[in-house]
């Protein structure tokens, strides 16, 4: 086999391999959106013990994450790749981590003063565990353009379409329920407001971040047709 061969058979190994890690690792903080869902829930259905639970397994999950991601770099600064292809997966990793990391900083949010969901609004706790829940589907979405890159990019393309429609809806819900909060927030309290109103803003960064990953697929996806 000539060498020149060997190079890009071994390429395309490296290539494949970082393409699996970074499937794993979007597995792993789709596996922390859906911790910060369950966060959400007992949050509001006040069940402390429970959020505390959930909330130390979401900082777990999002470290494995985070040596996932270190893991992937080190594979592509020793793979054969074109500089403008590492640049591009490079955005990806981070792009991803940086959905974890936002939901570990909602969730701790939460951890730091979880008595503030008393007295709060049936149409307010409605509106966060359905951004909640929107955040956890958009996830799964996200996971499914990642893992059809490398195999339908075509169909990628078409998943991440989805992604974006989700961050749309959340984009929606989050416009309606910040006016509620506002209008609410004298009854609040101003502790209680500040913390709601974060929380709200922390879940729809997490929504954009995830859109912002789709962006990147989307790129890599239209080069791979």
């Amino acid at each position: 086999m000539p060498s020149a061969n060997i190079i890009m058979w071994i390429g395309r190994r490296l290539e494949k391999k970082v393409m699996n890690l970074s499937c794993t690792h979007a597995e792993k903080v789709c596996m922390v959106i859906k911790l910060l869902e369950d966060v959400v829930k007992a949050f509001f259905s006040k069940d402390i013990d429970s959020l505390l639970n959930s909330n130390g397994r979401l900082i777990m999950i999002e470290k494995e994450a985070d040596d996932l991601k270190r893991k992937i770099i080190h594979e592509i600064s020793r793979g054969s790749f074109h500089p403008i292809d590492s640049e591009v997966l490079l955005r990806l990793v981070f792009a991803t981590d940086d959905v974890a990391t936002r939901a570990k900083i909602a969730s701790s949010r939460t951890a730091l003063l979880p008595q503030a969901a008393e007295g709060v609004p049936d149409y307010l706790e409605s509106a966060f565990l359905q951004v909640a829940s929107l955040l956890a589907q958009q996830a799964e979405t996200m996971v499914k353009a990642m893992r059809l890159l490398g195999k339908k990019p075509k169909n990628a393309i078409d998943v991440c379409d989805k992604v974006e429609m989700l961050e749309e809806e959340i984009d929606g819900v989050h416009i309606s329920l910040t006016k509620d909060l506002l209008e609410t927030s004298s009854k609040l309290g101003l502790t209680k407001f500040m913390l709601l109103k974060e929380l709200a803003d922390d879940l729809e960064e997490i929504a954009d971040r995830c859109e912002d990953v789709a962006d990147i697929i989307r790129s890599l996806a239209v080069s791979m047709t």
